[in-house]
């Protein structure tokens, strides 16, 4: 197959076993370097998992998420004020991951999965996907990645920094301008929490590789990497993304 009348790609229908890596795409201002660099087009389907509203700036396989304000549109953090826009185009996305609480009315397109504040481990479909104490989408996402990999492939952390790593501004915190939400410039949730402690708990898994695309990055459990090792690492894979979703649904549901 001919893609772009350049280049032969190879468009793969594979079960989840044979998927080896995945990247998450967070938020934080390192992303800017991949972008310079056409991070979007080096990554186009591959198995990509969004992290809350970096849905808006990358195609990807799924977007997961944590907060359940964010899921019903009151960002902004008063409570009171929905962005039905957000709303919007949440129930749009093709598949969306969150975790289950019984007073919340999914959209059809999502996957509600148990959950544990307690600690990392391999049987989370029954006991529950780890969030962290504080309950961090960079955290479940990872046990998620982690989870459809077996346990045995590389995941790519993008705009992991664990707070500003410019210094400080309106905006010193997210790679994005046109958002606001009540994330932006806030970095208590972490300089008030022990992220390496959370992180460390993936390092259990040995044959599980994590990669933290952000040299900056205040996260130091993870091996950091730049852009340019990312690149020369990723393989030439690619995924029909439809098909690779119906098998993650199948992987994540409870049997």
């Amino acid at each position: 197959m001919v893609v772009n009348g350049a280049s032969l790609k190879k468009i793969l229908l594979i079960v989840m076993e044979n998927i080896k890596e995945i990247i998450l795409i967070g938020g934080g201002k390192s992303i800017k370097d991949g972008l310079t660099l056409n991070l979007k087009e080096k990554i186009k389907d591959k198995c990509v998992l969004t992290l809350n509203f970096s849905y808006n700036h990358f195609d990807s396989t799924a977007t997961v998420f944590i907060d359940d304000q964010f899921y019903k549109g009151f960002i902004f953090g008063c409570g009171i004020t929905c962005d039905k826009g957000h709303v919007e185009r949440l129930k749009k996305l093709p598949l969306l991951i969150g975790p289950y609480r019984n007073y919340l009315k999914f959209y059809p397109n999502t996957i509600p999965v148990k959950y544990t504040f307690s600690y990392f481990h391999d049987n989370p479909i029954k006991r529950g996907f780890y969030i962290g104490g504080k309950a961090l989408t960079g955290i479940f996402s990872l046990h998620i990645a982690a989870h459809l990999l077996d346990y045995n492939g590389v995941i790519y952390c993008l705009g992991f920094d664990g707070g500003a790593i410019e210094g400080p501004g309106s905006n010193s915190t997210h790679y994005y301008d046109d958002i606001k939400h009540k994330g932006i410039g806030r970095t208590q949730v972490y300089t008030a929490e022990p992220l390496d402690l959370y992180f460390n708990e993936f390092l259990t898994e040995k044959d599980l590789i994590i990669y933290n695309v952000s040299p900056k990055s205040k996260i130091n459990s993870l091996k950091k990497i730049s852009y340019p090792e990312m690149f020369e690492q990723l393989t030439e894979e690619t995924y029909n993304q439809d098909e690779l979703r119906t098998q993650i649904k199948d992987k994540l549901t409870c049997k």
